[in-house]
């Protein structure tokens, strides 16, 4: 895991690069909700929005980062509960189970959620999983991610932004 950083390091670089209009839409987002604190699942090496908010908790698996190193499926999140904004940005595709993912948010039922995710596909026999990085990759359908949610009955949002689907959920 230490030469984690070193090998990755810029592959986030160009990743940050390439999702500026997504990060200039989440600090948008959090001017104007008000937004104070935040969990942020997967938050990497450099968490983006730890200097935009008051109170900022971050999971990732990556014992380089400074954050809760837990496996966010697995945790137990009511210690976690009340936090103005989740974020998850490029984590989903890591999940095996997007509903599972998708329980845990709404059992911490944050006043709002944004999930980012790339690849996904409206074509279920383009599904896939690959490896990168040494990650797995998961595919998803957006028709799949939209009937996890209302099976769940979490209100949401979808819209596309350049390279991402961007993912607005409403907390109860």
């Amino acid at each position: 895991m230490a030469n984690w950083t070193n090998r990755h390091r810029g592959d986030y670089v160009r990743m940050i690069k390439r999702h500026r209009a997504l990060w200039a839409y989440i600090t948008q987002f959090i001017k104007d909700h008000d937004i104070t604190s935040v969990i942020e699942v997967g938050c990497g090496m450099v968490p983006e929005v730890r200097g935009l908010v008051e109170t900022y908790v971050g999971v990732d698996l990556n014992e380089q980062t400074d954050a809760i190193h837990e496996d966010f499926t697995l945790m137990d999140v009511s210690p976690l509960t009340g936090y103005d904004l989740f974020l998850a940005c490029a984590v989903i595709e890591h999940c095996q189970d997007a509903a599972v993912f998708f329980k845990q948010i709404k059992a911490m039922n944050p006043k709002h959620a944004i999930v980012t995710f790339f690849g996904a596909t409206d074509r279920e026999e383009e599904l896939k999983t690959t490896q990168g990085g040494g990650f797995l990759f998961h595919g998803y359908t957006r028709a799949g991610i939209k009937q996890t949610l209302e099976s769940l009955g979490m209100a949401y949002e979808l819209f596309r932004l350049k390279n991402d689907d961007v993912l607005i959920i409403k907390g109860e």
